[in-house]
């Protein structure tokens, strides 16, 4: 996917929720990453493509960092699946319009969306209530 075919719209539909974190500060990225991989490590989950859980963890990541940097906690990461698994990162600035920042120098950071839009088959965003959701869907 190309950051040109990403917007604001809403995920596919997923009712089902597998997973909730809160995140009140960076340091819990690393909890964040652990409850994901048990979450997507599950018996169930085992026919998974082998590197469906690598990519979610590190798209997961950086959508968390990002909302950590850009609007401040807390931060909340759902984890859905309905055929699709979904990542969905609500933070409060929903004045804040996600972006890429592509003046940024090589190595400065902000890689956050464009790895999203690598490593996922959706990637998007929607206003809801003061705050907005950025979402990346990867096919099970």
């Amino acid at each position: 996917m190309t950051m040109s075919g990403w917007g604001m719209r809403r995920p596919p539909g997923s009712d089902d929720e597998i997973g909730r974190w809160r995140l009140d500060d960076a340091a819990q990225l690393r909890c964040l990453r652990a409850g994901l991989t048990e979450a997507l490590t599950a018996p169930a989950r085992r026919a998974d493509p082998p590197d469906l859980t690598e990519r979610l963890l590190i798209v997961a990541t950086e959508l968390a960092g990002n909302a950590l940097r850009h609007s401040g906690p807390p931060v909340v990461v759902v984890l859905r699946t309905d055929g699709h698994v979904i990542v969905d990162v609500a933070d409060d600035a929903g004045h804040r319009v996600p972006a890429v920042d592509r003046q940024r120098a090589p190595g400065a950071g902000g890689l956050g969306l464009r790895l999203a839009a690598e490593m996922a088959e959706e990637v998007g965003w929607y206003p809801e209530g003061s705050g907005k959701h950025v979402w990346a869907s990867f096919t099970i």
